[in-house]
């Protein structure tokens, strides 16, 4: 039997960001995030450095300026965003 863990989010005490390219297709995390409202939704381009640099300033607001965890599971082979040092997250 494959050992799981419960989601991140259903600790209200973790605070979760999901960043996603379209809420026209969020649907279900729409839902989610309307039950728990440690999940907060931020809506960018991940190709765009100028707009990454608005996620971050949208994520920092509730953070403080601190995040534990960053699960980046997108891809870019952009040139402007192919290698991005943590501190452009």
């Amino acid at each position: 039997m494959p050992l799981t863990a419960p989601p991140k989010s259903a600790d209200s005490k973790n605070q979760v960001f999901a960043i996603i390219r379209s809420r026209g297709t969020a649907g279900p995390l729409e839902e989610l995030a309307a039950k728990r409202k440690n999940i907060h939704i931020v809506v960018t381009d991940i190709i765009d450095p100028r707009k990454l640099d608005q996620a971050a300033a949208e994520v920092s607001k509730v953070t403080a300026g601190s995040l534990d965890v960053l699960i980046l599971n997108a891809g870019s082979a952009w040139p402007e965003t192919r290698v991005l040092p943590p501190t452009a997250l």
